[in-house]
């Protein structure tokens, strides 16, 4: 259906996150209604596993829980040196889970459904990424320039999103919208691995903390048929101050994150029996 077909199109960029440390979870735009209560989603990827669960128990309230993490040997690793003097280091790696509730309303005007909402919630989060002064995943790297930097954190975010649903002429569902979401981090822990002396003291590490405020807005495009949909949403973590340190030029990168995922309506399945 052309639905799909343009939603393909539009998903290329898939699965492309620029070397950001900070790597949350995409912002979630659940769709469900007192009437459809349940979505189920999972994103596609071969380097993470990802899923994500939205209630609607009462009219107009949303409930949604959400994590991420690389399976073993996935999220790339890099081997310096060898024997007794090898050391390996993660290239890329994300842990993160939040819990949000919130508010929604739908109306419907013919053929097409208006959806808007506003989640609070909190999370946490184990990021972890390998850099030099060359770029990431240097495949020869410069090995006094190498330097891992894993940030643990929790976060606490607020975010507001708006979805327009309409029905194309084969009868499936394309929808589209945008949203922005801020979040705060707290209780940062930065561990720094690298050959670089410099970079190992306890004065170092004390002094390094990820930027304190971001802001991600996103936009998303899918085609839903029946109890299923497909979409891809797309966009940017944007650092609202400066982090610290020796390696603050690399702390404060944005990211670009891009990802497509599906979802599952079991209500509905339910209901078409």
């Amino acid at each position: 259906m052309r639905g799909f077909i343009w939603l393909f199109v539009g998903s290329l960029t898939a699965f492309l996150s620029s070397c950001s440390v900070y790597a949350p979870l995409t912002p979630a735009t659940p769709l469900v209604t007192w009437a459809n209560p349940v979505e189920l989603r999972g994103t596609l990827s071969l380097q993470q596993i990802s899923g994500a669960v939205a209630v609607a128990p009462l009219p107009h309230l949303t409930l949604h829980a959400a994590g991420v993490t690389n399976p073993p040997g996935k999220g790339g690793r890099l081997t310096i040196g060898s024997g007794s003097n090898a050391a390996t280091y993660a290239t890329s790696r994300q842990r993160q889970w939040e819990a949000a509730a919130g508010w929604h309303r739908t109306k419907l005007e013919g053929s097409t459904r208006w959806y808007v909402s506003a989640l609070g919630g909190v999370g946490a989060g184990r990021d972890t990424r390998t850099f030099n002064d060359v770029s990431l995943f240097v495949i020869i790297p410069l090995v006094a320039n190498v330097v891992q930097i894993e940030a643990d954190y929790r976060r606490v975010f607020g975010q507001v999103y708006g979805i327009v649903q309409f029905e194309d002429s084969t009868g499936a569902d394309v929808f589209g919208g945008g949203g922005v979401r801020v979040s705060r981090l707290f209780d940062q822990r930065i561990t720094l691995k690298s050959p670089d002396p410099a970079l190992l003291t306890s004065e170092t590490a004390a002094q390094t903390r990820l930027p304190d405020l971001y802001l991600e807005p996103s936009f998303q495009l899918g085609a839903r048929a029946k109890s299923f949909s497909l979409s891809n949403r797309s966009g940017l973590a944007i650092p609202l101050d400066s982090g610290a340190g020796l390696v603050v030029r690399k702390l404060n990168r944005t990211l670009l994150f891009s990802e497509v995922s599906v979802s599952f309506y079991p209500v509905e399945l339910l209901r078409r029996r």
